[in-house]
């Protein structure tokens, strides 16, 4: 980073290319090795009773995870967790490289590449690449129509723009199929839109395509009753906080990104807004930040990991105010040592996300107590607070369960209670056992996704005899137990 400020193709294209290979390597290593997470199950067309059609409809959201999830089994022919994750990874991994272009052609490089590392290694993002889930798809189409609307402001060839406008609302369009919160996306682009000529046309043409490509889908979801039924309650509930624990999002955050050292970027975000009166951009990115805030910390009750809506802008904040910083620091010395520390700021960053996210260098994190480099990290405390987790190495043995239960051939129409999250058992052990307040089997898993290990309903589990004990790396990661009748 001595190189800041310096104009040189050749410059860039190096921390260009160290990105994306940073980027790439938390999201495509080992993406095959954990097990599946609940939501992930819900978003794949395993049962077959009904068409792929009631599959599409009966989602909370847009149906384009269901999409990817139903084009991605009838290429690869089955439901592997390496190839349903492939297409998510591959989304994430150009999230990336959307966003750099984004703030490259907003701000500058260099500013751009500092924002860009910071949303790469950004933990909620390592995460939502290594699942089948909406949140990189929304993240790809998003960006994307950002980045359109960038380019808008900055052309004027009226036809170029034309075109341009089109492909901004066709790409919000499929980001609106993503999931809801593609309207977050839309804030920055509107702002986009109107800060150039000719506004009152671009957004209609912008928002006429948007609203055309998303009614395929939301208007027999909603004149059907869909909507009613699977989504409205939904956020009813999310709204008003109904059956779950209290949210604290900054434990969300910190949960995904532990050790608090992106809160060190916040002197730059604030450097970066001392800036609002000079630059149009941070004025945008302001109001990209403040709507999703006021959304998710005033009106909802429960928003979970959705806050990484307001998270993004953030990032262009701090990597523009580095760059500022840099551009007043006139001493080489002083220059050097500033950039020095940035650099190692992002690199602790980048140790730290492949600490968590990659299983070859996982110690257990949330799950239990485990390691990062000397330093003891406790487990996560799920019992206080409403937390989502996902994404993070989960390999209990469920496959090798699976195994077992199949082999005992005289078995096969009991039923089974766990400690660990039902959806996920039932994936796993389905059609061999179904799941039931009254088991035959007991399945305990150790540091489960459970926040406490739960015994059957009606049987304590000194009623029941052990029968198997998995083992994944020499460590018992699960017990199968038979009810003794």
């Amino acid at each position: 980073m001595s190189i800041m400020g310096i104009k040189n193709s050749k410059i860039e294209i190096v921390f260009f290319i160290l990105l994306a290979v940073i980027s790439a390597i938390p999201r495509f290593t080992q993406l095959g090795y954990s097990h599946f997470y609940g939501d992930e199950t819900k978003a794949m067309y395993v049962k077959k009773n009904f068409s792929a059609t009631e599959f599409f409809f009966n989602q909370r959201k847009g149906p384009m995870q269901g999409l990817i999830s139903w084009l991605t089994e009838k290429v690869s022919g089955g439901f592997s967790e390496r190839d349903m994750r492939i297409p998510f990874a591959i989304s994430g991994f150009l999230s990336v490289i959307l966003f750099y272009f984004i703030v490259r052609a907003a701000i500058n490089w260099q500013t751009a590449a500092v924002s860009s590392f910071l949303f790469s290694l950004n933990g909620f993002y390592l995460a939502f690449s290594r699942t089948v889930q909406y949140q990189s798809l929304l993240l790809f189409f998003g960006l994307f129509s950002i980045l359109l609307c960038v380019l808008i402001s900055k052309t004027a060839n009226q036809r170029l723009k034309i075109h341009l406008l089109i492909g901004a609302g066709l790409f919000m369009g499929l980001s609106f199929l993503t999931h809801y919160d593609a309207v977050f996306f839309m804030v920055p682009s509107v702002l986009l839109l109107w800060s150039g000529g000719n506004r009152i046309r671009n957004i209609f043409i912008y928002g006429a395509t948007t609203a055309i490509m998303a009614s395929l889908f939301y208007v027999p979801y909603i004149f059907k009753g869909f909507f009613y039924f699977n989504t409205s309650i939904y956020m009813i509930n999310r709204f008003a906080g109904i059956d779950s624990l209290p949210n604290n999002s900054l434990f969300t955050y910190n949960v995904y990104n532990p050790f608090y050292i992106t809160f060190a970027f916040v002197v730059f975000i604030i450097m970066a807004l001392l800036r609002l009166h000079k630059n149009y951009i941070v004025r945008i990115t302001l109001v990209w930040f403040l709507v999703p805030f006021v959304a998710f910390e005033v009106v909802f009750s429960n928003p979970g990991t959705h806050i990484h809506n307001y998270v993004i802008p953030l990032f262009i904040f701090a990597g523009y105010g580095v760059y500022l910083v840099y551009c007043y620091l006139k001493n080489k010395i002083v220059r050097s040592v500033f950039s020095f520390v940035v650099v190692a700021a992002l690199a602790l960053i980048t140790t730290i996300g492949y600490s968590l996210y990659i299983p070859a260098f996982h110690t257990g994190y949330p799950w239990k107590q485990s390691k990062f480099l000397t330093m003891d990290i406790p487990a996560v405390d799920r019992n206080t607070f409403q937390l989502f987790i996902y994404g993070f190495p989960y390999y209990r043995g469920w496959d090798q369960v699976r195994n077992f239960v199949f082999n005992q051939k005289a078995e096969l129409a009991r039923n089974f209670s766990t400690n660990d999250n039902v959806t996920v058992a039932e994936y796993y052990l389905s059609p061999l056992l179904a799941y039931h307040a009254k088991p035959q089997f007991y399945i305990y898993v150790v540091d489960g996704m459970l926040a406490k290990p739960k015994l059957p309903e009606t049987e304590d589990i000194f009623t029941y005899f052990l029968m198997k004990e998995i083992m994944v790396d020499d460590e018992v990661t699960a017990q199968i137990y038979r009810r003794i009748i």
